[in-house]
């Protein structure tokens, strides 16, 4: 855990309701196996109803243009970004890692024929613009280090 015994972590997450988002803000400490997890903090933020209703407009259309997920997307980054900072503030700690998979705006678990190949796909927005680590996902970072016992490294990423 960055040579530390300690490191804070935020876990941000909307659901498929997109009725808000939910931030958990979690202690870790030890090492290895004896890592411990403490809940400092959990707070839920209402989508205001124009991204509500934007975010579920998205998830129903049958075509959408690019331009339109791509505004999508940043705009539910930098609302993510302000509810994890509000609640980090809010505990009065600063975080050393955020975790974030993205509201997701389509899911078909069943796979179905596409261009000649069996094809499943969920899409998730908001990923990119926030969440910056070494790793592809942050928890990834988190489990390489708990199940392998090496050093993930995990760079802090400062947002505006």
């Amino acid at each position: 855990m960055s040579g530390r015994e300690e490191l804070i972590v935020a876990g941000v997450m909307s659901g498929t309701s997109a009725d808000g988002v939910d931030v958990a803000l979690v202690r870790l400490t030890g090492r290895s196996l004896r890592t411990r997890f403490e809940l400092i903090l959990h707070r839920s933020f209402p989508y205001p109803a124009e991204v509500r209703e934007a975010v579920l407009r998205t998830m129903n259309a049958r075509s959408i243009a690019v331009s339109e997920l791509a505004r999508l997307n940043f705009l539910l980054a930098e609302i993510y970004a302000d509810c994890m900072r509000r609640t980090a503030r809010q505990a009065k700690v600063s975080c050393d890692l955020v975790g974030c998979h993205g509201q997701t705006i389509y899911h078909q678990g069943e796979a179905s024929s596409y261009l000649g190949r069996k094809i499943a796909c969920t899409w998730q927005t908001a990923m990119a613009r926030c969440w910056r680590t070494g790793w592809e996902s942050p928890w990834l970072a988190i489990s390489v280090r708990l199940t392998w016992r090496q050093e993930a490294r995990v760079r802090r990423c400062s947002l505006p």
